[in-house]
């Protein structure tokens, strides 16, 4: 049957059917599509809700065997290393120390055989060949205005004095 075979009623009829339920189509999809607006507004909050997160996580214990193994294949070796530098300071520091500790001794030793020979001097005061001691000659360099000594001369002389003393350190250093 074709259309024109139809009554007009009946064609009417279908039409306004296909109408009707293209009208009830739209509606549908324009709730539709209003309720989806509605959910996609939400969709921050809903990710975030809907969103996990891994606390704890099993590994099989295979994994960590091999984990642990590489670790002291790795590490162990090089705190083994570190450790041998640390005692290698250790030693070079104790040697030091021992060094010094010596050299204290014999500093102490030098400076009390030096202080016996200054007391056994007159009064304690180091006197150069001429009979000034030190504080003599400092004396005379700062009121050289009123004494009238020659400056250079008594540069001279307190050089010539320390190097002697120099000197005789030197010898005892050597007895």
């Amino acid at each position: 049957m074709t259309q024109q075979d139809l009554p007009q009623n009946q064609r009417f009829n279908n039409l306004d059917n296909c109408t009707d339920s293209l009208r009830q189509s739209i509606k549908i999809l324009q709730q539709s599509n209003k309720i989806l607006d509605e959910t996609l507004q939400d969709s921050t909050r809903l990710t975030k809700i809907l969103s996990t997160n891994k606390v704890f996580d099993l590994i099989p214990e295979l994994d960590l065997n091999d984990a642990k193994s590489n670790f002291t294949k790795n590490i162990t070796p090089q705190l083994n290393q570190q450790l041998n530098k640390l005692e290698d300071e250790l030693i070079q520091l104790q040697t030091k120390k021992t060094t010094l500790t010596n050299k204290l001794k014999l500093i102490n030793v030098r400076l009390k055989n030096y202080e016996k020979k200054g007391n056994k001097e007159e009064g304690g005061k180091n006197f150069n060949s001429n009979g000034l001691s030190d504080i003599d000659i400092d004396n005379l360099l700062t009121n050289r205005h009123k004494n009238g000594y020659d400056v250079n001369k008594l540069h001279q002389l307190r050089f010539l004095r320390d190097k002697k003393t120099r000197l005789q350190y030197s010898l005892n250093r050597l007895n």
